[in-house]
């Protein structure tokens, strides 16, 4: 469904593609080699269309699996919620924050959950 290719340098020499099959596969992929090479992506198969973009091991595109790895980092698996992390993280993946920043977990998921829903209705709007 999916070929993963690993970029030497960004936008230029690149390993083979690595075939890849499912959501999970794909990001259990890109969480193994986003540290070690400066751009990852991950194409359809049969169109070649870009489906993920990840550069500096930060996904980049989709807008949904960049706050899904933030989610991940900052709400799920983090012993104690680090808010100037988060807000730094959310910038970084091209979402404007207003004040008060979230100060729990608690406030952090209501966030991230009202950022999903705007993705989708964005999408929405432009189908």
């Amino acid at each position: 469904m999916y070929y993963g290719y690993r970029f030497v340098e960004k936008a230029g020499r690149y390993y083979a593609a690595d075939p890849l099959e499912t959501p999970e596969e794909i990001y259990a992929y890109i969480k193994m080699h986003r540290h070690d090479f400066p751009e990852i992506r991950i194409t359809e198969r049969a169109s070649d269309a870009l489906a993920i973009h990840v550069l500096d091991g930060r996904i980049e595109f989709p807008k949904q699996w960049a706050l899904m790895e933030i989610r991940e980092t900052f709400i799920l698996h983090a012993d104690i919620f680090n808010a100037p992390g988060f807000a730094k993280a959310l910038e970084g993946a091209g979402f404007q924050l207003s004040d008060p920043l979230p100060q729990s977990h608690v406030e952090a998921e209501q966030l991230m959950r009202s950022l999903y829903e705007s993705l989708e209705s964005q999408q929405t709007k432009n189908i």
